[in-house]
């Protein structure tokens, strides 16, 4: 039996779905079996009622002899029988089922078994005619309910046919509207840009104004500082007795109502934090007000600046002719130097001729004069030892030894010294040379830097006497003189030679 179609006039609308989406994969297998069942319906409707499948078809007839009534064991009756009444009940049934037995034999002459054919084919035939009325009623109800369905699903389509027109004149009708909406706006973008263009171009040139009129402020603050720089003594002294007032009131007046402590305004004070000083500095008068001040000025300025020109003249002729007469007095010294040297070596060797000789007289002496002490090297050994008492050690008790004893402690203590550094490491040797060289460098640096500063000071204090001296107006022409040309100084780099001994010796020397 196939089942019914869907009532469509019973679906609510709003369960309704769109016909152009996509059905997912259930709806398309309910859709498959509902109509798999259809096909199977209509094929057994086309059958006939002997090839159909029945309930007798699909399994096998019983016979009624083969069903037996079931005993309940434990069903009991309401009233309990003795064992005499039970077995009169007994013979009572069989003679009722003998009788009963009788009876169908005196009515029955066919025999049983073609009786029962008959009512089996009988009651077949009924059978198979209700089930024919029933698939008949079905198939009228089926097609009667396909028709309806049918014709709700036209009046469906119908109204969704209208519902996508009228979607389609909306969306085209929307789609107008943003057409439009957008050109608009395109045309507002481009409004905007082309407004935003020139606001751009208004600020770049109110930039360029503003650079141009901070740069001619710092220009003019510059030419005040330069014209402040160049006003007299007295109006600075004002000006700084101003604001030494102004300082006082402001301090006295943020003290009193913000309770800063006189540290703390100093700290304002330094770091430029109040404004009141700043509109002071700004607005402050000017000493110059008129052109001819700063004429008279720089006029002035130029007489000193040609005496100091003539003074500074001077003194380069006056250094010129020192450096003449240093060059002089310097080759004439460099001369008797020379001759210095060359006496120096010939009396070198002339000594170094005599103590050969003393040698020779010595070691020719008698052993009288190697027992005589010698009074005077003897007197200058123990000074030796007593000024240098941390550089010879292990020399004790020397006015009771001898002269020779002396010397022989003394040569083994050079010796135990000269082994000492030998076993001293070259390059801890080399480190600490150079850093007693180093430090005797910064102590020349240093006392020559004294020695300059100090000439600065001594020149710097003798042209600020000569500036402080009454200018000499002079009238007429100035002599000029030329300048004269610059000196090439070639300096010559000497090669360091790297001589230990010759660095020890001047260590020494010195």
């Amino acid at each position: 039996m196939s089942e019914k179609l869907p009532q469509i006039h019973k679906v609510n609308k709003s369960d309704i779905q769109s016909p152009f989406r996509y059905p997912s994969d259930e709806e398309v297998f309910l859709f498959r079996e509902q109509d798999r069942k259809k096909q199977e319906a209509q094929n057994n409707g086309d059958m006939h009622i002997w090839d159909k499948k029945t309930a007798t078809n699909r399994t096998q007839l019983k016979h009624f002899k083969s069903y037996e009534t079931q005993i309940d064991d434990k069903f009991k009756s309401k009233t309990a029988y003795n064992d005499k009444d039970k077995k009169i009940i007994n013979e009572a049934l069989q003679i009722i089922q003998e009788r009963k037995k009788q009876r169908a034999k005196g009515v029955s002459k066919e025999p049983i078994v073609t009786l029962l054919e008959q009512k089996k084919e009988m009651f077949l035939v009924s059978k198979a005619h209700g089930i024919i009325e029933e698939e008949i009623d079905k198939l009228k109800l089926m097609s009667k309910d396909k028709k309806e369905a049918l014709e709700q699903s036209l009046k469906m389509l119908e109204t969704d046919n209208e519902n996508f027109q009228k979607y389609l004149d909306t969306n085209k009708q929307q789609k107008l509207d943003a057409e439009q909406k957008a050109d608009q706006e395109v045309k507002e973008k481009k409004a905007k840009e082309s407004e935003i263009k020139s606001i751009n171009i208004k600020i770049t040139s109110l930039r360029a104004e503003k650079t141009r009129n901070e740069e001619a402020v710092n220009n003019y603050m510059d030419h005040k500082k330069f014209l402040d720089k160049l006003a007299p003594k007295e109006w600075h002294d004002a000006k700084e007795k101003k604001r030494q007032q102004l300082v006082n009131r402001l301090k006295e007046e943020l003290i009193k109502s913000k309770g800063l402590t006189e540290k703390q305004f100093q700290q304002m004070v330094d770091n430029k934090k109040l404004d009141e000083l700043e509109e002071f500095e700004d607005e402050y008068e000017m000493y110059f007000k008129q052109p001819s001040q700063l004429v008279e000025i720089f006029n002035d300025l130029e007489e000193r600046n040609l005496f100091l020109i003539q003074t500074t003249q001077d003194a380069e002729q006056n250094l010129e002719e020192l450096k003449t007469k240093f060059n002089k007095i310097k080759k004439s010294l460099d001369d008797k130097v020379f001759t210095l040297q060359q006496n120096k070596e010939q009396l070198k060797k002339n000594y170094e001729n005599v103590c050969q000789q003393i040698k020779t007289l010595q070691l020719k002496g008698t052993e009288k004069n190697a027992k005589k002490d010698h009074k005077e090297l003897r007197k200058q050994i123990i000074e030796v030892c007593e000024n240098f008492p941390n550089e010879i050690q292990g020399v004790h008790d020397l006015q009771n030894k001898e002269t020779l004893d002396i010397l022989v402690q003394i040569e083994l203590h050079l010796e135990r010294q000269l082994k000492q550094i030998r076993s001293f490491r070259p390059d801890r040797v080399e480190n600490f040379r150079q850093e007693c060289e180093r430090d005797w460098k910064v102590k020349q640096r240093d006392s020559n830097n004294l020695k300059l500063k100090q000439e600065e000071e001594r020149r710097i204090k003798a042209n600020q006497e000569k500036i402080m001296q009454p200018s000499k107006k002079k009238t007429g022409r100035q002599p000029m003189f030329r300048s004269k040309p610059f000196d090439r100084v070639i300096v010559q780099q000497e090669e360091s030679v790297n001589n230990e001994e010759l660095e020890d010796q001047k260590y020494f020397m010195e």
